[in-house]
């Protein structure tokens, strides 16, 4: 005996043999494929492989319920004969025990691989989120309170001449955003630059340029006419 299950093509009620054989004995074609699940399962149960020796066709019939059902299913081609003997032709394909640890283990193959699948799934979002984990923990953390610099102030430092005075820019963007510098940041960088180019800022390789912070505290832009600045003079007196 091969075990307590059979398979069956989901497609068995249409096929031709099935209208064969029910035309043969006139009965239902539904009432067919019944009955030869009935004898396929006698078959699957009291034989090995499909191979019946001795069983006769009144014995089939018996199992069927049907008379003529055992000459009508050679007709069809679904019984043969293997000498003196009757046998299911291809029945280890679908019913025999090989084809049944083959399918089992097709299953346990199938269910084996969606559960790699799944833990192959976790692992690379695991990975994933350690490697985030890591770049963050990788990035220095940005000091309480602390800011990015207004674009506005980098480019006034960065407009700013380098001098012996040109330091302090920490205190400097804090008197940026106390003074709420942000918004005069186009006419302070370009009196920077004016100034930049004044005989007041150039002699003697910057000597004379004040300090940044000075120049914020003292708000040296105010007032200040550009066309002036062309002559090279700072209003206020060269202060430091």
């Amino acid at each position: 005996m091969a075990g307590d299950w059979i398979k069956m093509q989901v497609n068995l009620p249409d096929k031709p043999e099935v209208w064969r054989i029910a035309g043969m004995l006139s009965i239902d074609a539904d009432a067919v494929v019944g009955k030869l699940l009935r004898v396929w399962s006698w078959f699957d149960q009291n034989t090995e492989n499909g191979n019946a020796p001795g069983v006769t066709y009144p014995l089939i019939d018996r199992v069927a319920g049907v008379a003529g059902f055992a000459e009508a299913m050679v007709l069809a081609g679904w019984l043969e004969h293997l000498g003196s003997d009757l046998c299911i032709p291809n029945f280890g394909r679908h019913n025999g025990k090989t084809a049944k640890n083959r399918a089992l283990t097709n299953e346990r193959v199938a269910k084996s691989r969606a559960l790699s699948n799944a833990e192959g799934n976790a692992a690379s979002v695991t990975k994933t989120v350690t490697r985030e984990e890591k770049r963050r923990s990788n990035t220095p953390p940005t000091p309480k309170g602390e800011q990015a610099e207004p674009a506005g102030f980098v480019r006034f430092w960065a407009a700013w001449p380098k001098s012996v005075r040109k330091g302090g820019k920490a205190k400097c963007l804090q008197t940026w955003r106390r003074a709420d510098l942000e918004p005069l940041a186009e006419q302070i960088v370009r009196h920077v630059e004016r100034m930049d180019a004044t005989p007041d800022w150039t002699k003697e390789g910057g000597a004379y340029v004040p300090a940044p912070q000075v120049y914020l505290n003292q708000r040296r832009w105010d007032g200040a006419d550009l066309g002036e600045l062309h002559a090279g003079q700072d209003r206020w007196g060269g202060a430091l």
